[in-house]
C-alpha cells in the first residue's frame, strides 16, 4: 500500500534524488526542484505538493487503470492492494498550483502499481476543492519545469485518464561557448546602435549593488536628458524597476512581473528606455533561476524594428557566459527565425500539454 500525503520541506533532498531518477530529461533539478514543488502559484491561486510513501511494490498490480481503489481524504490519500504492505520510501511525488499539474514521477520500480493513478487523483481533489474546472500539466506560467512534457515521455497513460492533447511547444538552446553571435563585441554594438536612436538600455536590480559591467562608460545613468558614451548597459534605479514591472504587467502579462523581479534579484534582467519610460525588456533566469533559462521578453509594438529585441537578448546571453554557463535555454518559443539569426539558436526540445476537465468529477 502506497499512503499519499502532503510532502513536508524536510522530505526535499529525497523528493529532488527521486525527481532525478524518475524524469532522466531533466536538468539541474537539484537546483530548481525546491522551487517547482513548493514555489507555489506566483498569482497565488493556491497549490500543494504530495509524495507516496512505501515500498518497491507499492500499490497494486493492475497498472492503477481499474483495480486501483483511491480514497481521497483531505491531505491524505491511499492506493490500496494487494500487497498489504507498508514501507516508508519516497515512491513517488506530484505537485500542483493553480489549474497546473507542475510535476508527477514515479520510481520505476513503483509503476504500473497504481501510485501514479493516486498522486495524478490527490492533485485533481485539490485543485478541485481550489476553484481549478481544468487541470493542465506543467506549462504553469512563472514557475514551470518544462512548458509541457517532453515529447519523448509516455504520455498515453494521461490519455487513457482523459486528458488531451490542447498544445505543443519547443525550446530552443544557444551554445556559449565558441559562439561568434554571442560575444561582447556584438553586444556593445547593439548597445551602441540604441544608443545612437536615443534609446537607453539598462541593467535592471532590485538593489542599489553592482550591476554594470565594468566596462561601461556611461556618464550618467537616470535622467532622461543625460548622455553617454556607453557601449554597456547602464545601472538602474529603482524607478526604472518599477517602470519595468509595470510595463510587462499592463502590456504583457501580470505574471511576467514576477518572473522579472526574480531576474532582478540577481541582476539578470536588462530594458530599454526612452526618456523615462520603459519601452522593452528581457531576462534570463527568471524562472529555472541557475540554469540559464531566457525569458520572458517583450518590446511595444511601436518599438519593434529598432534592434531592441537583439540588443537584449544579447545582454541576457552574456550575463549567463559570464557565470560560466555554457548554453542558455529560449524556452517556449515564439520568433524561432529570430532567435537562430541573432544567436544561432538550434532545436532543443519539444513538449506536449495536455488538460483534463475537472468540472464533471465528484468531490
Amino acid at each position: 500500500m502506497a499512503r499519499i500525503e502532503a510532502l513536508q520541506r524536510a522530505d526535499l533532498a529525497e523528493a529532488t534524488a527521486l525527481l532525478a531518477r524518475a524524469l532522466p530529461l531533466e536538468g539541474g533539478l537539484e537546483v530548481v526542484a525546491e522551487a517547482k514543488l513548493f514555489g507555489g502559484d506566483p498569482m497565488g491561486r493556491g497549490g500543494g505538493v504530495r509524495g507516496a510513501w512505501g515500498g518497491a511494490g507499492a500499490g497494486d498490480g493492475d497498472g492503477g487503470d481499474g483495480g486501483n481503489r483511491r480514497q481521497a481524504t483531505g491531505d491524505r490519500l491511499q492506493a490500496t492492494g494487494n500487497d498489504g504492505g507498508e514501507g516508508r520510501r519516497l515512491v513517488g511525488v506530484a505537485a500542483w498550483a493553480g489549474r497546473w499539474l507542475k510535476v508527477l514521477a514515479v520510481e520505476e520500480a513503483a509503476r504500473g502499481r497504481g501510485v501514479g493513478a493516486a498522486l495524478l487523483a490527490a492533485c485533481e481533489a485539490a485543485a478541485r476543492a481550489a476553484g481549478a474546472k481544468v487541470l493542465r500539466t506543467l506549462d504553469h506560467p512563472g514557475n514551470y519545469l518544462s512548458p509541457g512534457l517532453d515529447d519523448r515521455y509516455d504520455h498515453a497513460w494521461l490519455l487513457r485518464r482523459g486528458y488531451t492533447v490542447v498544445e505543443r511547444n519547443r525550446n530552443l538552446r544557444v551554445a556559449l561557448v565558441g559562439n561568434p553571435l554571442v560575444t561582447r563585441a556584438r553586444g556593445e554594438a547593439a548597445v551602441a546602435r540604441a544608443t545612437a536612436a536615443g534609446l537607453r538600455i539598462v541593467r535592471v536590480a532590485s538593489t542599489s549593488t553592482s550591476t554594470s559591467p565594468s566596462t561601461s562608460t556611461s556618464t550618467s545613468t537616470s535622467t532622461s536628458t543625460s548622455t553617454s558614451t556607453s557601449t554597456s548597459p547602464s545601472p538602474s534605479t529603482s524607478t526604472e524597476l518599477a517602470a519595468v514591472l509595470s510595463l510587462a504587467e499592463t502590456c504583457f502579462a501580470p505574471v511576467w512581473a514576477f518572473e522579472l523581479a526574480r531576474a532582478a534579484a540577481h541582476g539578470d534582467l536588462f530594458a530599454a528606455f526612452q526618456g523615462d519610460a520603459a519601452v522593452a525588456f528581457a531576462a534570463i533566469d527568471g524562472n529555472n533561476g541557475g540554469l540559464g533559462w531566457f525569458g520572458p521578453a517583450g518590446t511595444l509594438p511601436d518599438q519593434r524594428g529598432r534592434g531592441l529585441g537583439e540588443a537584449l537578448l544579447l545582454q541576457c546571453l552574456l550575463a549567463a557566459q559570464a557565470r560560466g554557463r555554457e548554453h542558455a535555454i529560449i524556452a517556449w518559443i515564439g520568433p524561432e527565425e529570430f532567435y537562430r539569426k541573432v544567436a544561432g539558436a538550434v532545436p532543443d526540445r519539444s513538449f506536449v500539454v495536455l488538460s483534463r476537465s475537472l468540472a464533471g468529477d465528484s468531490a
